[in-house]
């Protein structure tokens, strides 16, 4: 299967973030597909609405979006045992079923950009997870798929940060002193990224390319630690692995998007 068109849709709440390189950057992998940057997702698709029913479109929307919300962390088959977990304690903002506003999305595709010969990248500024198979619920940076959600929110909050930033937060948490968690932010900031951190446009490179490589090839992230699409655990394994002097696609990514007419790096 070949691409013809990959849309990528912007975070405007996500500070630093730059689409139009990111936009860029697919062309020059992937010379014979447009790519088109849109706006946000959401905003970009009511758009196609009639005016007069705008309203309406949006409601309903806000409506299913809202089914999509996970109110509670605990796994259902476990809430009878378990007190509720409150996802508003992970101060992230509304936590969406990856798989369900995946769906909603899906559907407000139009029809004549929903072929396997498109693919649509959504940059969003939500929080998704779902349960996993010990019913713990897991955060996650991106879900694969059409369209393939990435979320910035993810990129900073999934990995995790260095075990001593861990104690260091937990301890401050534990005095009452969040306000120094700003500070506590900044000083590990070459070690993980943050809100705003520029190196977020690198680090999108890869997610970009794991969407494309699952839209061609139905593969999810790659083994390789040194290879773009590793999905990587650590803030350290990220940063290594997106903004290192060596990143690059593993030698069997870069034949098989060589393969697909693209041009490794």
């Amino acid at each position: 299967m070949q691409l013809k068109r990959v849309y990528l849709y912007d975070d405007p709440e996500m500070d630093g973030l730059d689409t139009e390189a990111l936009g860029r950057y697919l062309r020059a992998r992937l010379p014979q597909v447009a790519v088109e940057v849109r706006g946000e997702f959401f905003t970009h698709q009511l758009r196609r609405v009639a005016e007069e029913d705008q309203g309406t479109a949006a409601r309903e929307l806000a409506k299913q979006l809202r089914r999509a919300q996970v109110k509670d962390l605990v796994h259902p088959a476990e809430r009878r045992a378990s007190g509720r977990e409150d996802p508003a304690e992970l101060g992230l903002g509304p936590v969406y079923r990856a798989a369900a506003l995946q769906a909603i999305m899906s559907v407000l595709l139009h029809s004549s950009e929903a072929g396997l010969d498109h693919l649509h990248i959504v940059l969003a500024g939500q929080a998704i997870g779902d349960w996993d198979e010990t019913r713990q619920f897991r955060l996650r940076v991106a879900c694969l798929g059409q369209p393939s959600i990435v979320s910035t929110v993810g990129l900073v909050e999934v990995p995790r940060r260095p075990r001593q930033y861990s104690f260091m937060r937990a301890h401050l948490v534990a005095l009452g002193l969040e306000e120094d968690l700003d500070d506590l932010a900044e000083a590990f900031g070459r070690q993980a990224l943050g809100y705003g951190d520029p190196r977020i446009n690198d680090v999108l490179k890869g997610y970009a390319l794991m969407a494309v490589f699952y839209r061609l090839y139905g593969e999810g992230p790659c083994a390789d630690r040194t290879c773009r699409l590793y999905d990587a655990a650590t803030q350290e394994e990220l940063l290594a692995c997106q903004c290192g002097p060596r990143t690059r696609l593993c030698r069997r990514h870069s034949e098989m998007l060589a393969a697909a007419g693209g041009r490794p790096e």
